[in-house]
């Protein structure tokens, strides 16, 4: 990740939300990232994608079609793929060149709060890990984004 170019983040549903919420935390330490909700999306952007893009798939129960076929197209076009999911023996984590497993299952809670905030938590780990690795004065980044905040208040 720390030489992307490029970085995606590719999950529909709660998934997709998830996607959403961690593209402003990437943002947030210096970061653009662009999360994809729609599948149709997400299969144009993969598309363009090659070596030195890293897109990120997200899925709870590691068997959505849609992010699966996304990242497999990313994948056969040369990008690296970190997939967070619970089953790391599900067909999505088997496409990630790095694969992390959450804590909550998505069969069991069909899209919980739980298995969000699960796969927050370990998008926090990979930003966090980021920061550390990194010369970028994140600290900085925030107190800058945090005035130009600010100054929109009336």
């Amino acid at each position: 990740m720390l030489a992307a170019k490029r970085v995606y983040l590719f999950g529909v549903g709660h998934s997709g939300e998830s996607a959403k919420d961690y593209e402003k935390t990437w943002l947030r330490i210096g970061l653009v990232a662009h999360a994809e909700t729609d599948p149709h999306l997400q299969v144009q952007i993969a598309t363009l994608l090659g070596e030195g893009d890293v897109v990120i798939g997200l899925s709870l129960s590691g068997h959505t079609r849609d992010t699966y076929d996304s990242l497999e197209l990313a994948k056969d076009n040369g990008a690296k793929i970190i997939t967070i999911s619970n089953d790391l023996n599900s067909p999505i984590s088997q496409l990630g060149d790095a694969r992390l497993q959450t804590a909550v299952g998505e069969f069991i809670n069909i899209g919980s709060v739980s298995g969000q905030v699960s796969q927050l938590y370990l998008c926090d780990v990979l930003a966090r890990g980021y920061e550390q690795k990194t010369d970028v004065d994140t600290d900085k980044l925030k107190e800058h984004a945090l005035q130009a905040v600010i100054k929109k208040s009336i």
